[in-house]
C-alpha cells in the first residue's frame, strides 16, 4: 500500500508539482524592459471590469484580461468593450477551481469548453493563465498543441483580499513599477455570483498609480 502511494506521489509530481515549481520559480518572468505590465484575472464582471477598463482607456493603457469560461458567457457584453477598447482576451478557465486535483481530462475539458466559449463570442485567446498559476502537463500539451503562450506573473499583490486596503495594493503596484515586469490583479472575484468587493480596492489603487505617475 505505501508502495503504491509512493509510486502515485511520484507520478503526481512529475504531471503537475514540479511544472508548477519550474515556471513559476525557476522560469520567472521578465521586467518587460522595466515596464510594469498589467493583466487582470477572474472577470467578467459587470461592474468592475468596466471600472477597470474605463481606467485603462483613459490613461491609453493596454492590458490582457484572463477571463473565466462561464462569467463570459453570462456577461457577453463586457468582453466586447473590452476587444473594441483593444485590450487583449486570455483564456483563465471554464469554472473556476483548484488545478491541483486535475487530472488529463479535466483539464482538457475544462480548457477547450473555456477556449470554445469564446471562440463563439468571436475572441481567439492567444494567452493561457491556469487559476491559481497552477500547471500540470496537460495545460503545457494544449497550450503548444493550440500555439497558446502560457502567461504567469512576477508581482501579485493578492487584492483578492477584502482586507487589503486601497493605500496598501497602491503602494505595491507602485513598488512593482519600479522594477517592472507583468502584475497579476483581478477585476472580480473567482466564483461567479460572489459579493466580494475587494475589486473595488484594485480600482481605487489604480487610480491612485495613475495619478502618481
Amino acid at each position: 500500500m505505501i508502495t503504491i502511494i509512493l509510486i502515485l506521489l511520484v507520478m503526481w509530481s512529475i504531471y503537475s508539482l514540479f511544472p508548477t515549481i519550474y515556471h513559476k520559480y525557476c522560469r520567472r518572468p521578465s521586467r518587460e524592459g522595466g515596464r510594469l505590465k498589467f493583466t487582470f484575472d477572474d472577470g467578467p464582471h459587470p461592474e468592475f471590469t468596466e471600472k477597470v477598463r474605463c481606467i485603462l482607456d483613459e490613461e491609453k493603457e493596454k492590458a490582457i484580461f484572463f477571463v473565466v469560461g462561464e462569467k463570459a458567457e453570462r456577461y457577453p457584453e463586457v468582453l466586447q468593450n473590452l476587444k473594441e477598447s483593444e485590450h487583449i482576451i486570455g483564456l483563465h478557465c471554464y469554472h473556476h477551481s483548484h488545478p491541483i486535483t486535475w487530472g488529463p481530462i479535466k483539464t482538457y475539458r475544462d480548457m477547450s469548453r473555456a477556449k470554445d466559449t469564446l471562440e463563439k463570442l468571436g475572441i481567439n485567446p492567444k494567452y493561457y493563465r491556469p487559476p491559481h498559476g497552477w500547471i500540470n502537463l496537460s495545460m503545457l500539451y494544449w497550450v503548444a498543441k493550440w500555439n497558446m503562450k502560457l502567461v504567469l506573473w512576477r508581482f501579485i499583490p493578492g487584492d483578492w483580499n477584502e482586507g487589503m486596503g486601497s493605500d496598501v495594493l497602491f503602494e505595491k503596484i507602485k513598488a512593482a513599477s519600479k522594477e517592472g515586469g507583468i502584475i497579476c490583479l483581478h477585476d472580480a472575484n473567482h466564483a461567479l455570483g460572489s459579493l466580494s468587493r475587494a475589486p473595488e480596492h484594485t480600482i481605487e489603487a489604480l487610480k491612485m498609480y495613475f495619478e502618481s505617475r
